[in-house]
């Protein structure tokens, strides 16, 4: 059981391990989410691609392209 008392579970090397390990699997869960989201609306994107006429779709591809350029560049 762990002290309730502020000052004292700072120097409380259990309740800080605690802690750090609700930290960690919050992350985790966190980060497990936004994998799962992702793949969602990577799901949703190939569907509404689907969905535009075929002599739409290389217009449709330019413009992604154009897109992932963007990000491309953002991230160097």
């Amino acid at each position: 059981m762990f002290n309730q008392n502020q000052i004292y579970n700072i120097f409380n090397q259990q309740q800080i391990q605690a802690q750090l390990q609700q930290m960690q699997q919050q992350y985790h869960s966190q980060q497990m989410w936004k994998v799962s989201d992702c793949a969602k609306k990577l799901d949703d994107f190939l569907k509404s691609a689907e969905e535009i006429d075929a002599q739409y779709q290389q217009l449709a591809f330019a413009e992604c392209c154009a897109v992932l350029g963007k990000h491309m560049q953002r991230q160097m």
